[in-house]
C-alpha cells in the first residue's frame, strides 16, 4: 500500500498537484506518503460500524479515531483528518407536521429504509417549522419559520437559538437593502472547514408609482471571517425571472443547484452552476416543467428534485440523463428534500481568513461581490511596510498582481477589473485575492466574477 501511495503522489506532483482528498482504509499508510513528500491532504479512514467484531476490511471505531489523534494536523499543519461514515447516505425533509424528519436509504438495497422525525428542533412552538439544514459535520441546524414576514434565520448551536436577520448590500457602500420579507430554502456548504449557508429569499419593493414588484433571490451567509458577511449569488434576474431553491454540490462549494422559475407561466426548471468553470453549468428541463428543490447525491451523480405536480420525490441521474420517482409512504407529500452525507472537503491551497489578525490590519470583503465590471479590494494596515495584493484562480496560480510595494499604515483600496497580468479578461468563476503585508500579517478571500 506504501508503494501504491507513493506512486500516486508522484503522479500528482509531476502533475502540478500539490494536495488531495482521499477515504478509504489504510490512511496512516497514505498519511506517512504524505508525510514525507511535502504534499497537503484531507484523509479520512472510513469505518461501517463500531463493536469487537471485525470483518475483512473492515477496522473498528478506535482505529479510526487513533488515526485522527495520530495524524490531524501533523506534517507541519499539511495533513488534516476527518471521520465519515461509508455508508452515510440520508435525506433530510420537513414532513407535513412541520417537523424535520429523515429517511435512511443505506439498507435500500435490501428492500426497507428507517424514517425518524426530530421533534425537539422548533422555533417558537413544536411543529412551526418551515425548512431546516443540517451542517455537513452535524454540528449546526439552520432553520426558517413559517412565521409571515420572519426575515430570519435561526440557528440552533449546542442546544442554544441564535438568528440572523437577512439583508443584502445595496449599490451604495455601507448600505443594506431591505426587500426580504421571508427566507425558504437553506443549504450548507460541502467545505466544513470553511462554514457558508445558502439560502433563497421572497423580496417585495414598493416603486415610486406605488406598484409593488415581488421577486425571489438567493443569497449565502458567510461564517469564516471575524463579522457575518451576507451578500447575493447571482446577479439581477429579467423582470418575470425567479431563482430560489439553491443548493451546493456535494463535494464541489463552488458549484450550486438551484430553480429557474419563469414566473409568468409558472415553469419551473433546474439549473447547475459552476462559479469555477461554467463549460461545467447544465439546465435540466422535464416535460412537465414542475420539479424544484434540487439536492446533490454524495457523489454528485444524482439530484433528487420534488415534482410538485404529484407531490413525488424524483431522482434524476446527471449522467443517463434519465430519472425515476421515489414511490414512499412516507415520501408521499413531503416537502424540501435534501440528500444528506456525514463529513465534508477543505479547501487544501488557501487558509481561511483568520477571524482575529494583529490590532490594526484587516481584510474587507470586497464589493461588489459577485461582480461584474469590477470589485473594489479594501484592507487596512496596521503599520507601513511592503505589502503584497495578489489574485489566484482555485488552482492556486497568480493571475493578477494588484500592489507590490510599500504602503503607509491606514486604509487602502485598489480596483480589479477582473483581468490577468497580461491585459485580457478572465474568465467567469471564482477567484482568491490575498493580501501580505510585513510583520506576518497575511489574509484571503473569495471573489464571484460573473461576465
Amino acid at each position: 500500500m506504501t508503494w501504491g501511495a507513493a506512486l500516486a503522489a508522484a503522479e500528482m506532483i509531476r502533475s502540478g498537484i500539490v494536495g488531495f482528498a482521499d477515504h478509504y482504509f489504510w490512511m496512516d499508510k497514505v498519511a506517512a506518503v504524505v508525510a514525507e513528500c511535502g504534499m497537503k491532504a484531507l484523509l479520512a479512514w472510513c469505518h461501517f460500524g463500531i463493536g469487537d467484531d471485525k470483518e475483512v476490511g473492515n477496522v473498528s471505531f478506535e482505529e479510526t479515531v487513533g488515526f485522527v489523534e495520530a495524524w490531524d494536523n501533523a506534517a507541519e499543519g499539511r495533513i488534516h483528518t476527518t471521520t465519515a461514515t461509508a455508508d452515510g447516505y440520508y435525506l433530510y425533509f420537513i414532513n407535513s407536521e412541520g417537523v424535520l424528519s429523515r429517511l435512511d436509504l443505506t439498507n435500500l438495497a435490501g428492500g426497507y429504509y428507517n424514517y425518524e422525525t426530530f421533534e425537539e428542533y422548533y422555533i417558537r412552538n413544536p411543529g412551526d417549522l418551515w425548512n431546516a439544514a443540517v451542517s455537513r459535520d452535524g454540528e449546526y441546524v439552520a432553520l426558517t419559520s413559517i412565521y409571515e414576514n420572519d426575515n430570519t434565520i435561526y440557528l440552533l448551536i449546542s442546544g442554544e437559538l441564535y438568528y440572523v436577520t437577512l439583508e443584502f448590500p445595496s449599490s451604495q457602500t455601507g448600505i443594506t437593502s431591505q426587500t426580504i420579507q421571508y427566507p425558504d430554502v437553506l443549504n450548507w456548504s460541502p467545505n466544513t472547514k470553511y462554514p457558508k449557508l445558502a439560502f433563497d429569499a421572497y423580496n417585495q419593493i414598493t416603486l415610486d408609482n406605488g406598484t409593488e414588484r415581488s421577486w425571489w433571490n438567493m443569497g449565502e451567509i458567510d461564517f469564516t471571517g471575524s463579522e457575518l458577511q451576507v451578500y447575493t449569488l447571482l446577479p439581477a434576474q429579467p423582470e418575470g425571472i425567479s431563482v430560489g431553491n439553491v443548493q451546493y454540490s456535494s463535494t464541489d462549494p463552488d458549484r450550486i443547484a438551484y430553480s429557474y422559475i419563469e414566473d409568468g407561466n409558472n415553469y419551473w426548471d433546474v439549473k447547475i452552476e459552476n462559479f469555477a468553470s461554467h463549460d461545467n453549468d447544465d439546465f435540466l428541463q422535464l416535460s412537465g416543467r414542475d420539479i424544484e428543490r434540487p439536492s446533490f447525491s454524495p457523489d454528485d451523480r444524482y439530484l433528487v428534485v420534488d415534482r410538485y405536480s404529484d407531490e413525488k420525490l424524483l431522482i434524476i441521474d446527471l449522467v443517463e440523463r434519465s430519472f425515476w420517482a421515489l414511490d414512499f409512504e412516507n415520501t408521499t407529500g413531503a416537502r424540501y428534500p435534501e440528500w444528506f452525507v456525514v463529513g465534508g472537503s477543505y479547501d487544501l491551497e488557501v487558509e481561511a481568513s483568520p477571524a482575529a489578525q494583529p490590532a490594526g490590519f484587516v481584510l474587507e470583503a470586497n464589493y461588489p461581490n459577485p461582480f461584474n465590471a469590477g470589485t473594489t479590494i479594501s484592507y487596512t494596515l496596521a503599520q507601513s511596510g511592503r505589502v503584497r495584493v495578489a489574485v489566484y484562480d482555485l488552482q492556486g496560480r497568480l493571475v493578477r498582481t494588484l500592489s507590490d510595494q510599500p504602503q503607509a499604515a491606514g486604509r487602502h483600496t485598489l480596483t480589479w477589473h477582473g483581468d490577468g497580468n497580461d491585459g485580457r479578461t478572465l474568465s467567469s468563476g471564482v477567484y482568491l485575492c490575498r493580501v501580505e503585508a510585513e510583520g506576518g500579517y497575511s489574509a484571503s478571500q473569495k471573489m464571484v466574477m460573473v461576465k
